[in-house]
Protein backbone atom coordinates (compact mmCIF):
# COMPACT_ATOMS: atom_id res chain seq x y z
CA UNK A 1 0.00 0.00 0.00
CA UNK A 2 0.92 3.21 -0.65
CA UNK A 3 -0.12 6.78 1.09
CA UNK A 4 -0.10 10.35 -0.57
CA UNK A 5 0.30 13.10 1.97
CA UNK A 6 -0.52 16.45 0.39
CA UNK A 7 1.91 19.40 2.29
CA UNK A 8 1.56 22.42 -0.63
CA UNK A 9 -1.15 24.24 1.51
CA UNK A 10 0.21 27.61 2.27
CA UNK A 11 -2.05 27.58 5.82
CA UNK A 12 -3.17 31.47 5.30
CA UNK A 13 -5.55 31.31 8.30
CA UNK A 14 -2.81 30.23 10.57
CA UNK A 15 -0.64 33.11 9.98
CA UNK A 16 1.63 34.65 10.99
CA UNK A 17 2.78 31.37 12.29
CA UNK A 18 2.79 29.94 9.21
CA UNK A 19 5.08 32.87 7.15
CA UNK A 20 7.97 30.81 8.38
CA UNK A 21 6.87 27.81 8.60
CA UNK A 22 4.78 25.31 6.59
CA UNK A 23 1.25 24.01 7.93
CA UNK A 24 2.08 20.68 8.80
CA UNK A 25 4.66 21.94 10.98
CA UNK A 26 2.73 23.53 13.11
CA UNK A 27 3.20 22.35 16.66
CA UNK A 28 0.20 21.04 19.10
CA UNK A 29 -0.33 18.04 21.72
CA UNK A 30 3.69 17.84 21.79
CA UNK A 31 4.31 17.53 18.30
CA UNK A 32 3.53 19.21 14.73
CA UNK A 33 0.69 18.12 13.02
CA UNK A 34 2.34 15.67 10.93
CA UNK A 35 3.49 13.87 13.24
CA UNK A 36 0.49 13.04 14.67
CA UNK A 37 -0.86 12.19 11.65
CA UNK A 38 2.06 9.84 11.04
CA UNK A 39 1.73 8.29 13.93
CA UNK A 40 -1.71 7.14 13.32
CA UNK A 41 -1.13 6.08 9.67
CA UNK A 42 2.06 4.02 10.42
CA UNK A 43 0.14 1.39 11.92
CA UNK A 44 -1.29 0.19 8.75
CA UNK A 45 2.39 -0.55 7.41
CA UNK A 46 3.07 1.20 4.24
CA UNK A 47 4.87 0.32 1.52
CA UNK A 48 5.45 3.47 0.34
CA UNK A 49 5.08 7.26 1.37
CA UNK A 50 4.65 9.63 -0.85
CA UNK A 51 4.83 13.95 0.28
CA UNK A 52 3.94 16.50 -1.91
CA UNK A 53 5.17 20.15 -0.89
CA UNK A 54 5.71 23.56 -2.30
CA UNK A 55 7.77 24.82 0.27
CA UNK A 56 9.76 24.33 3.81
CA UNK A 57 11.39 20.84 1.94
CA UNK A 58 14.39 21.32 4.45
CA UNK A 59 11.99 21.72 7.52
CA UNK A 60 9.44 19.09 6.49
CA UNK A 61 12.43 16.69 5.76
CA UNK A 62 14.66 17.07 8.67
CA UNK A 63 11.87 16.80 10.72
CA UNK A 64 11.16 12.99 9.54
CA UNK A 65 14.48 12.34 8.98
CA UNK A 66 15.53 12.62 12.41
CA UNK A 67 11.66 10.95 13.86
CA UNK A 68 10.34 8.59 11.30
CA UNK A 69 13.99 7.60 9.66
CA UNK A 70 12.10 3.78 9.47
CA UNK A 71 9.83 5.54 6.62
CA UNK A 72 10.07 4.49 2.60
CA UNK A 73 9.62 8.07 1.98
CA UNK A 74 9.80 10.12 -1.08
CA UNK A 75 8.93 13.90 -1.85
CA UNK A 76 7.58 15.80 -4.56
CA UNK A 77 7.43 18.92 -5.28
CA UNK A 78 3.98 21.00 -6.90
CA UNK A 79 5.51 24.19 -8.00
CA UNK A 80 2.18 25.59 -9.19
CA UNK A 81 -1.00 25.31 -6.54
CA UNK A 82 -3.41 24.04 -8.67
CA UNK A 83 -5.44 21.99 -6.20
CA UNK A 84 -4.84 18.90 -3.98
CA UNK A 85 -6.22 16.56 -7.05
CA UNK A 86 -3.04 18.11 -8.89
CA UNK A 87 -0.82 17.51 -6.24
CA UNK A 88 -1.77 13.49 -6.17
CA UNK A 89 -1.57 13.73 -9.62
CA UNK A 90 2.37 14.56 -9.17
CA UNK A 91 2.60 11.59 -6.76
CA UNK A 92 1.25 8.79 -9.89
CA UNK A 93 4.67 8.15 -11.50
CA UNK A 94 6.52 7.52 -7.40
CA UNK A 95 4.04 4.64 -6.78
CA UNK A 96 2.42 1.54 -8.37
CA UNK A 97 -1.11 2.87 -9.30
CA UNK A 98 -2.21 -1.32 -9.27
CA UNK A 99 -1.33 -1.08 -5.59
CA UNK A 100 -3.91 0.27 -2.99
CA UNK A 101 -3.57 4.38 -2.39
CA UNK A 102 -4.53 6.10 1.13
CA UNK A 103 -5.07 9.90 0.78
CA UNK A 104 -4.26 12.21 3.76
CA UNK A 105 -4.78 15.56 3.58
CA UNK A 106 -2.37 16.98 6.10
CA UNK A 107 -4.60 19.77 8.44
CA UNK A 108 -6.81 17.82 10.40
CA UNK A 109 -5.95 14.87 12.82
CA UNK A 110 -8.05 11.82 12.78
CA UNK A 111 -9.30 9.18 15.07
CA UNK A 112 -6.26 6.90 16.07
CA UNK A 113 -8.06 3.97 15.49
CA UNK A 114 -10.04 4.65 12.41
CA UNK A 115 -7.60 2.69 10.02
CA UNK A 116 -7.62 -0.27 12.05
CA UNK A 117 -9.43 -2.45 9.81
CA UNK A 118 -8.14 -0.86 6.71
CA UNK A 119 -6.98 -4.22 5.48
CA UNK A 120 -10.67 -5.47 5.38
CA UNK A 121 -11.91 -2.74 2.54
CA UNK A 122 -12.17 -4.27 -0.72
CA UNK A 123 -15.27 -4.21 -1.68
CA UNK A 124 -16.25 -0.77 -2.53
CA UNK A 125 -14.23 1.63 -5.31
CA UNK A 126 -13.37 4.42 -2.82
CA UNK A 127 -13.73 4.44 0.67
CA UNK A 128 -14.03 8.38 3.03
CA UNK A 129 -14.41 8.71 6.51
CA UNK A 130 -16.58 11.25 7.42
CA UNK A 131 -17.47 13.19 10.70
CA UNK A 132 -20.59 15.02 12.23
CA UNK A 133 -20.39 18.42 12.14
CA UNK A 134 -22.70 21.89 12.88
CA UNK A 135 -21.42 24.21 10.25
CA UNK A 136 -22.56 22.23 6.85
CA UNK A 137 -21.51 25.29 5.04
CA UNK A 138 -17.63 25.07 5.67
CA UNK A 139 -17.07 21.73 4.65
CA UNK A 140 -17.45 18.76 1.71
CA UNK A 141 -21.19 17.65 2.67
CA UNK A 142 -21.92 13.80 2.24
CA UNK A 143 -25.45 11.52 2.30
CA UNK A 144 -25.54 7.88 2.46
CA UNK A 145 -28.08 5.40 2.76
CA UNK A 146 -28.26 2.46 5.72
CA UNK A 147 -25.82 0.60 4.32
CA UNK A 148 -23.34 3.51 4.22
CA UNK A 149 -23.37 4.01 0.33
CA UNK A 150 -22.58 7.25 -0.67
CA UNK A 151 -25.48 9.17 -2.67
CA UNK A 152 -24.55 12.46 -2.81
CA UNK A 153 -21.76 15.03 -2.15
CA UNK A 154 -22.04 18.78 -1.72
CA UNK A 155 -19.04 20.77 -1.83
CA UNK A 156 -19.79 23.57 0.96
CA UNK A 157 -23.48 23.88 0.44
CA UNK A 158 -25.22 27.33 1.38
CA UNK A 159 -28.62 24.61 2.44
CA UNK A 160 -28.91 22.27 5.17
CA UNK A 161 -28.55 19.02 2.85
CA UNK A 162 -26.71 16.92 5.71
CA UNK A 163 -24.31 17.02 8.57
CA UNK A 164 -21.71 14.26 7.60
CA UNK A 165 -18.56 15.97 6.46
CA UNK A 166 -16.01 14.27 4.75
CA UNK A 167 -12.61 14.65 6.71
CA UNK A 168 -9.78 14.46 4.04
CA UNK A 169 -9.04 11.12 4.77
CA UNK A 170 -9.78 8.13 1.55
CA UNK A 171 -8.89 4.92 0.84
CA UNK A 172 -8.68 3.23 -2.91
CA UNK A 173 -8.10 -0.58 -2.78
CA UNK A 174 -6.91 -0.11 -6.63
CA UNK A 175 -4.66 3.45 -7.38
CA UNK A 176 -5.85 3.33 -10.60
CA UNK A 177 -9.27 4.51 -9.88
CA UNK A 178 -8.02 7.37 -8.00
CA UNK A 179 -5.85 8.25 -11.47
CA UNK A 180 -8.45 7.78 -13.74
CA UNK A 181 -11.04 9.79 -12.21
CA UNK A 182 -8.35 13.03 -11.33
CA UNK A 183 -7.51 12.52 -15.08
CA UNK A 184 -11.38 12.78 -15.81
CA UNK A 185 -11.94 15.39 -14.19
CA UNK A 186 -9.33 17.58 -16.62
CA UNK A 187 -10.78 15.82 -19.35
CA UNK A 188 -14.28 17.42 -19.33
CA UNK A 189 -12.85 20.25 -17.61
CA UNK A 190 -14.78 19.51 -13.93
CA UNK A 191 -12.37 22.22 -12.23
CA UNK A 192 -12.85 24.02 -9.70
CA UNK A 193 -12.29 27.99 -9.03
CA UNK A 194 -8.66 29.06 -10.37
CA UNK A 195 -8.70 26.03 -12.78
CA UNK A 196 -7.79 23.78 -9.73
CA UNK A 197 -8.31 19.98 -9.96
CA UNK A 198 -9.41 18.86 -6.68
CA UNK A 199 -10.07 15.11 -5.18
CA UNK A 200 -13.92 16.25 -4.05
CA UNK A 201 -14.44 16.37 -8.30
CA UNK A 202 -13.62 13.48 -8.54
CA UNK A 203 -15.59 11.80 -5.85
CA UNK A 204 -18.25 13.62 -7.45
CA UNK A 205 -17.54 12.70 -11.23
CA UNK A 206 -17.60 8.61 -9.73
CA UNK A 207 -20.57 9.03 -8.14
CA UNK A 208 -22.31 10.37 -11.14
CA UNK A 209 -20.52 7.33 -13.30
CA UNK A 210 -22.61 5.18 -10.20
CA UNK A 211 -19.26 4.30 -8.26
CA UNK A 212 -19.44 2.68 -5.06
CA UNK A 213 -17.79 4.89 -2.45
CA UNK A 214 -18.66 3.97 0.95
CA UNK A 215 -18.81 6.24 4.16
CA UNK A 216 -17.03 5.85 7.52
CA UNK A 217 -18.16 7.72 11.06
CA UNK A 218 -15.14 7.98 12.44
CA UNK A 219 -15.29 9.13 16.17
CA UNK A 220 -12.55 11.89 16.57
CA UNK A 221 -11.84 14.52 13.71
CA UNK A 222 -9.15 17.40 15.31
CA UNK A 223 -9.06 20.46 12.75
CA UNK A 224 -5.50 22.43 13.03
CA UNK A 225 -6.74 24.93 10.43
CA UNK A 226 -7.16 27.80 12.34
CA UNK A 227 -5.62 29.54 15.76
CA UNK A 228 -8.86 28.88 17.47
CA UNK A 229 -9.12 25.34 16.15
CA UNK A 230 -5.90 24.73 17.02
CA UNK A 231 -5.65 25.93 20.45
CA UNK A 232 -8.82 23.48 20.96
CA UNK A 233 -6.61 20.81 19.09
CA UNK A 234 -3.95 21.17 21.40
CA UNK A 235 -6.10 21.06 24.69
CA UNK A 236 -7.95 17.41 23.15
CA UNK A 237 -4.70 16.31 22.14
CA UNK A 238 -3.77 16.75 26.07
CA UNK A 239 -6.76 15.01 27.25
CA UNK A 240 -4.59 11.99 25.87
CA UNK A 241 -2.00 10.08 28.44
CA UNK A 242 -0.08 9.49 25.57
CA UNK A 243 0.68 13.68 25.20
CA UNK A 244 1.40 14.08 28.09
CA UNK A 245 5.29 14.96 29.75
CA UNK A 246 6.45 16.18 32.65
CA UNK A 247 10.13 16.10 32.44
CA UNK A 248 11.72 16.25 36.33
CA UNK A 249 15.15 17.75 35.03
CA UNK A 250 13.37 20.62 32.75
CA UNK A 251 11.21 21.98 36.27
CA UNK A 252 12.68 24.19 38.93
CA UNK A 253 11.01 26.02 41.23
CA UNK A 254 8.04 26.28 39.65
CA UNK A 255 4.34 24.68 39.54
CA UNK A 256 2.65 21.75 36.70
CA UNK A 257 -1.05 21.96 36.04
CA UNK A 258 -1.51 19.18 34.31
CA UNK A 259 -2.10 18.11 31.36
CA UNK A 260 0.87 19.75 29.71
CA UNK A 261 3.98 18.75 27.56
CA UNK A 262 6.98 19.95 27.86
CA UNK A 263 10.16 18.67 26.09
CA UNK A 264 13.15 17.16 28.56
CA UNK A 265 15.38 19.89 26.88
CA UNK A 266 12.90 22.67 27.75
CA UNK A 267 13.70 25.05 30.56
CA UNK A 268 10.92 25.96 33.28
CA UNK A 269 11.98 28.59 36.33
CA UNK A 270 9.88 29.75 38.63
CA UNK A 271 6.65 29.52 36.62
CA UNK A 272 3.24 28.42 36.77
CA UNK A 273 2.32 26.02 33.80
CA UNK A 274 -0.76 24.48 32.85
CA UNK A 275 -3.43 23.01 32.25
CA UNK A 276 -3.44 22.45 28.43
CA UNK A 277 0.38 24.17 27.72
CA UNK A 278 2.76 22.63 24.83
CA UNK A 279 6.25 23.44 25.37
CA UNK A 280 8.48 22.73 22.33
CA UNK A 281 12.20 21.52 22.68
CA UNK A 282 14.89 24.54 24.17
CA UNK A 283 12.14 26.53 24.78
CA UNK A 284 12.45 28.71 28.01
CA UNK A 285 9.86 30.05 30.36
CA UNK A 286 10.59 32.32 33.39
CA UNK A 287 8.61 33.95 36.10
CA UNK A 288 5.88 33.55 33.98
CA UNK A 289 1.90 31.96 34.13
CA UNK A 290 1.02 30.46 31.04
CA UNK A 291 -2.16 28.26 30.41
CA UNK A 292 -3.86 27.10 27.75
CA UNK A 293 -1.38 28.21 25.23
CA UNK A 294 1.44 26.28 22.86
CA UNK A 295 5.05 27.27 22.84
CA UNK A 296 6.95 26.48 20.03
CA UNK A 297 10.73 25.38 19.61
CA UNK A 298 13.29 28.11 21.28
CA UNK A 299 11.24 30.58 22.73
CA UNK A 300 11.53 32.75 25.39
CA UNK A 301 9.24 34.05 27.82
CA UNK A 302 9.98 35.97 31.02
CA UNK A 303 7.71 37.98 33.51
CA UNK A 304 4.67 37.28 31.80
CA UNK A 305 0.58 36.28 31.94
CA UNK A 306 -0.72 34.41 28.90
CA UNK A 307 -3.57 32.32 28.26
CA UNK A 308 -4.72 30.96 25.24
CA UNK A 309 -1.30 31.89 23.49
CA UNK A 310 1.01 30.49 20.68
CA UNK A 311 4.21 31.41 20.85
CA UNK A 312 6.43 30.82 17.73
CA UNK A 313 9.88 29.62 17.14
CA UNK A 314 12.28 31.59 18.52
CA UNK A 315 10.26 34.17 19.68
CA UNK A 316 10.67 36.65 22.68
CA UNK A 317 8.64 37.68 24.89
CA UNK A 318 9.88 39.76 27.95
CA UNK A 319 8.86 41.92 30.86
CA UNK A 320 5.82 44.47 29.70
CA UNK A 321 6.11 44.69 26.43
CA UNK A 322 7.48 48.09 25.58
CA UNK A 323 8.94 47.60 21.67
CA UNK A 324 6.89 45.35 19.06
CA UNK A 325 8.30 44.08 15.88
CA UNK A 326 5.04 42.77 14.31
CA UNK A 327 4.82 41.11 10.69
CA UNK A 328 2.40 41.08 8.24
CA UNK A 329 -1.39 39.99 9.17
CA UNK A 330 -0.38 39.72 13.32
CA UNK A 331 -3.06 40.18 15.88
CA UNK A 332 -2.16 41.96 19.27
CA UNK A 333 -4.62 42.21 21.89
CA UNK A 334 -3.89 43.53 25.27
CA UNK A 335 -6.77 41.92 27.81
CA UNK A 336 -7.63 43.81 31.11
Amino acid sequence: MNVIIPLAGRGTRLRPLTYAKPKPMVYVGGKPVLGHIIDRVKKVNPDKWVFVYSHGLEEIQGYLNQEYSDLNMVFVKQEEMRGDGHALQLAKSEIDIASPVLVDFSDTIFDEHALDNLQDLNSADAYVWVKKVEDYKRFGILTYDDQNKVSAWYEKPENPVGDRAWIGLAYFPSGKTLFEFLDKVVEIERTSKGNEIRLADAFAQMLDEKKYLYAIDTKEWLDCGTISNLLETNKELLDKKECQQVPEQSIQKSVVIPPVFISKSAKIRNAIVGPYVSVAKGAVIKGTVVKYSIIDQDAYIENMTLEKSLIGKNALIRDNIRRLNVSDHSEIDFEH
